[in-house]
């Protein structure tokens, strides 16, 4: 992105208030760890001021799975002890729903692990380093997965390092997971102009 995502502004507000406002609103979710940059804690504590969900910030660590670890031992160390299942959410997915939340969750607790995820309706192509096209990639039952992803806290204790999200991880274990298909836009915002269509989808939630 070239600057702070997480704190840009999306309609008036650092993007990441939008999803600490999902999880607040999300009946399932009793707890939230805000993890951020290293030494930026107090700056995100203020962020995070208004929701009275966030039970802790963090510093999170160089891969995701470190982030995902440093989370995990704050909920470890709740006084009532850690929830039985616990959502992993991108806060650069600004416009996930409480609903869908809610759903990952009662899927989850029917099948040991659940994530969001947007069926693939474009072309695939394998190609070379330098965009040279060598095969196409049949597109039938391929996924875009999203986040929240959701699963045991005792699977998240022992997820291997080396995979790129926890449902990838916790396949590895051989452990049973599903996909659930949000009809939502659910985007991570990867590239500036991504600011400008998130703002225009939240925008026409709220209107």
């Amino acid at each position: 992105m070239g600057f702070d995502k997480l704190t840009s502004l999306i309609g008036g507000r650092p993007a990441i208030s939008y999803s600490l406002e999902a999880m607040q609103a999300c009946g399932e979710v009793r707890w939230v760890v805000l993890v951020c940059p290293a030494g930026r804690e107090d700056e995100f504590r203020l962020l995070a001021s208004d929701f009275s969900k966030v039970t802790a910030v963090c510093a999170g660590g160089g891969e995701r799975c470190d982030s995902v670890r440093s989370g995990a031992s704050r909920l470890a160390a709740l006084p009532d002890g850690p929830p039985e299942f616990v959502a992993v959410h991108d806060a650069a997915r600004p416009m996930i729903r409480a609903e869908e939340i809610s759903l990952g969750f009662h899927l989850a607790m029917q099948h040991g692990a659940a994530a969001l995820a947007e069926r693939c309706a474009d072309s695939l192509h394998r190609c070379a380093e330098d965009g040279t096209v060598l095969e196409p990639v049949p597109r039938e039952n391929l996924w875009r997965v999203q986040t929240p992803q959701i699963l045991r806290f005792s699977d998240l204790l022992n997820l291997p390092s080396g995979h790129s999200d926890e449902i990838s991880a916790l396949r590895a274990l051989g452990k049973p997971a599903v996909l659930v298909e949000n009809a939502f836009p659910n985007f991570k915002l990867t590239v500036p102009g991504d600011l400008l269509l998130a703002d225009a989808i939240l925008r026409s939630q709220t209107s």
